[in-house]
């Protein structure tokens, strides 16, 4: 019983001791040197989803058509600005616009253009909203709700709230993740 006892006390008193990671002050700059070797964990090495590709989130390619990339609200959001300020109405529809309300369109026989001539008539409406939420999703206070699935879409809505929204057209936008880059849905009261 005590050979049970005494083995019991020896393995709870081993100990493994290994460095998972040692990043010394100023360890990343060119040339530095330490007296033991740095050690990473990649564990936690990762891309951003959210990151704007190299190139920029809009994209002249060499046959001159744009290219637009949004990856987060923020690029989303910006690409609408821009291609209403720039009365960019075919770019909006294809690239802009989602392919779930592309379709809605569709179905009641009307152009999905259209829908940029809708949304042109409220651009204030919608410049209000993006001036309560200037860095999108990453905005103090903004509400990121799941809405749910359409199809192999995730729908996304990012809203605002607070004293002065109850007079707005638009308090929130829906946005659609679509092979890879977030759409426009709607916006919404």
């Amino acid at each position: 019983m005590r050979a049970l006892l005494l083995l019991v006390l020896l393995i709870g008193a081993c100990e493994t001791r290994r460095v998972v990671r040692w990043d010394p002050p100023l360890g990343s700059l060119p040339g530095a040197t330490s007296g033991m070797p740095i050690v990473e964990d990649n564990r936690f090495n990762f891309a951003d989803p959210t990151r704007a590709p190299e190139g920029g989130i809009r994209q002249e390619l060499d046959d001159g058509t744009v290219r637009l990339y949004a990856r987060s609200a923020r690029h989303l959001m910006s690409h609408i600005y821009t291609t209403l300020a720039n009365n960019e109405r075919d770019l909006f529809a294809e690239q802009v616009l989602s392919e779930i309300t592309r379709r809605e369109f569709l179905d009641r026989g009307r152009d999905p253009r259209e829908a940029f001539d809708m949304l042109k008539q409220h651009e204030d409406d919608i410049l209000r909203l993006f001036d309560l939420m200037p860095m999108g999703e990453y905005t103090p206070g903004v509400i990121w709700k799941t809405i749910g699935r359409v199809g192999n879409s995730t729908i996304v809505r990012l809203g605002v709230t607070g004293p002065g929204t109850s007079e707005m057209r638009y308090t929130f936008m829906d946005m659609a993740m679509e092979h890879g880059n977030w759409r426009l849905r709607w916006f919404g009261p």
